[in-house]
């Protein structure tokens, strides 16, 4: 599942924050200010109908830790 979560990522960092490369490599961080990151936070919640609570995210700054906890999330959120 993680690359079909890494693609829907893409795609919302291409509408969300306007990226246009490949994910990126680099801590989040490097590229977007703590504003462009909450607002992307919240479009990801809302595209994968899960909550990502400030435990799960603390610390979260690169591509792989957030398809992790997406992953955690959705996984928790099975019947």
């Amino acid at each position: 599942m993680s690359t079909s979560i890494r693609d829907h990522l893409l795609a919302l960092m291409r509408t969300e924050l306007q990226w246009t490369g490949p994910l990126p490599a680099e801590p989040l961080s490097t590229h977007f200010t703590s504003l462009q990151l909450i607002n992307f936070a919240t479009a990801v919640e809302d595209h994968f109908e899960v909550e990502l609570t400030p435990e799960a995210t603390l610390g979260l700054d690169a591509i792989d830790d957030l398809v992790d906890a997406i992953e955690v999330a959705l996984a928790e959120k099975k019947p």
